[in-house]
């Protein structure tokens, strides 16, 4: 009886031993650089991010109207642009290629750089912090053979679809 009873309080020690040791998870969850949270943004949670112009401003005033059902898909590392005007375009030679991060930096990433097919157009994209809105601003230089006005500043907006 002595022995079972032996065994029976080695078994509850062990058993509480045991249950001692699942306490709270102490580790840490991963966290993200700024560049893998613009990701996320961008591309709407890492897949295919598609957003719509909701309002375009060029060298001579506003030219929403223009710009009406005009979208810009990012993924992971290309973009496309579609529905562009055909006439006073400035997405002329760049409607797919690249974009990287304008700063290395993995804690910078406030900007963006588009490569199209385009040499003529360098654009820096800016976004704010919750990735609902994306801004746009470029400019494009006089350039031979360009539309004639479209070279100046541009500022188009977009939101997420």
């Amino acid at each position: 009886m002595n022995k079972l009873i032996n065994l029976f309080c080695v078994v509850f020690v062990a058993g509480l031993v045991f249950l001692s040791a699942c306490g709270p998870d102490d580790t840490v969850p991963p966290t993200t650089t700024a560049q893998e949270d613009a990701i996320e943004n961008l591309t709407q949670s890492g897949t295919s991010g598609v957003w719509t112009v909701t309002s375009a401003t060029g060298p001579n005033g506003d030219v929403s109207a223009d710009f009406a059902g005009t979208t810009l898909t990012f993924t992971a590392t290309n973009f496309t642009v579609a529905n562009a005007p055909t006439e006073g375009n400035p997405f002329e030679g760049w409607q797919s290629g690249t974009w990287a991060f304008a700063s290395q930096d993995v804690e910078n990433a406030g900007s963006i750089v588009l490569t199209g097919n385009s040499s003529t157009v360098e654009s820096t994209i800016s976004f704010n912090a919750d990735g609902s809105v994306l801004t746009m601003n470029f400019t494009i230089a006089a350039a031979g053979g360009r539309v004639n006005g479209i070279e100046g500043n541009w500022t188009i907006r977009f939101s997420q679809n």
